[in-house]
Parts: C-alpha cells; structure tokens; sequence
C-alpha cells in the first residue's frame, strides 16, 4: 500500500520536529523535505527501491516526492523533522531532479526537543548545515523520470488527497486525468494493494480521525466534511477500519 501523505507544506515556512520511537510507516509520500534520525536502537528504511538500516547516530535525508517506509528492526528512539523546499530554497532549486548516492549522514543524529525552532532563520539555519553536511559526504545523481504506471499512481494518489472529502469516484478520477476506467481500476488494485474504493475510505476515515481527536465538531458535521453523505455508511467504514465507533474513538 502507498499513500499521499497530506501536510501544511503548501506553507513557505512549514516546519514541524517530533519524537516518533518504535518506528514503522507504511509507503508513503509528500512534498517535505524530511530528515529521520535514529539516536539508539536500528530501524530499516526503503527508499525508493533502496533498503537502508539505520543505526544509532546516524540521519537520513529523504526528498520530496520519494517514496519511503520505515520497519522496526529493534526497539529504538528517533526524531523526524519535516519543512517545506522553499526554507531551504537555494538548496532545493539547485539539486532540483537530484538525487544524492548516500542519503545516510553517519556519526550525525539529533533530539526532537532540541530543533523544536520556532524562530525563521534558526530553522534555516539548522537545515542548511545539514545541507551542507549532505554535500560534503556524497555526490548526486539524476533522479529517473518515473514509469507511466508509477506517474499514474502519483496522480492518482495525488487527485484523491485533493479530492477525497468531495464526491470522489474512480469514474471522475480517470476522467479528470484521461486514463481509462479500467486501466486505472486494476493498476491501482496492483500497486496499492486495495480497491480504489477501500483506499478512498481508509483516507477519509484517518481525516475523521484526526478531526475527532481535534475538534469539537459533532460527529454528522464531520462524516460530512470527510465526504460521506450517509451518517450510516460513516460510522460502518469507521468501525470496520478502526474496531470503533465515532463516539468511542473519541473518548478514548
């Protein structure tokens, strides 16, 4: 399964640092930068079609747009941080549709609570050494255009996070992107692993979650807001996805 992964970095400034121990992340993929370190324990990361184990002391950088997971090897403790290209523009403008040969930084890592920068150019700061750390370790090479499956999938991903709290159908989908129905039907099913419609629900179903942990909203307001127009057909997705009931998720 592979997914779009939905942030502010839409946002010039977007930057959020957090603790994210006993590490393991489905596919997924957004438009952040993101840097991964790992302070004790082992996690392994793919990354693109690359399998990395990373130590303790040790930080990956990950572009935008690559496809990456995480899996637990052992118990351990890491940091992420994710921001937008456009705080470290320089950068980013110039190793646009590249790739480094190593994204590992060795003998390297640091603690969420000590790069929680709320000030503009501290952020830029601590990014751009990193930067600079990448560049002093490896070289970089061009990035492969993506298959036409593999771009399909993109847009694909791409349209339904755009689109998914509206009324999203796999008919409109494919029409809007000027693929046939069935081509798009069954390259889904094979790459992602589920029906378009299953995939479609596990999205809106992880926004609903989300708004029920952060708001006040009651919960027809938010089956509505997430696309579903049936309250029904709301709380038989959520329970057969999360093993709960809006109101019971909520609680607890």
């Amino acid at each position: 399964m592979i997914f779009y992964e939905r942030q502010n970095s839409e946002r010039e400034d977007f930057y959020v640092a957090y603790p994210f121990n006993e590490c393991s992340w489905p596919l997924h993929f957004h438009r952040s930068f993101e840097l991964i370190s790992v302070t004790s324990g082992s996690i392994q990361l793919t990354l693109d079609d690359r399998v990395y184990e990373l130590h303790a002391n040790e930080t990956a950088i990950i572009f935008p747009n690559q496809l990456h997971a995480y899996k637990k090897v052992e118990d351990s403790c890491t940091s992420i941080v994710l921001f937008s290209p456009e705080l470290i523009g320089h950068f980013s403008t110039k190793y646009k549709g590249l790739l480094p040969n190593s994204p590992i930084l060795k003998a390297y890592s640091f603690h969420a609570e000590n790069v929680q920068y709320t000030n503009y150019y501290q952020k830029k700061a601590f990014l751009y050494q990193m930067c600079g750390l990448l560049t002093e370790h490896t070289d970089f090479f061009v990035e492969e255009k993506h298959t036409v499956p593999d771009s399909a999938i993109f847009q694909i991903l791409s349209y339904i996070d755009a689109h998914e709290t509206e009324d999203c159908t796999l008919s409109a989908l494919a029409n809007e992107l000027g693929y046939d129905y069935t081509y798009v039907s069954r390259l889904f099913k094979n790459k992602i692993g589920l029906s378009f419609t299953e995939y479609r629900n596990q999205q809106r179903i992880r926004h609903a979650c989300y708004l029920l942990e952060q708001t006040n909203a009651p919960i027809s307001e938010i089956a509505f807001q997430c696309g579903y127009e049936s309250l029904r057909s709301f709380h038989r997705n959520f329970k057969k996805i999360t093993n709960h009931v809006p109101n019971d998720y909520r609680n607890t």
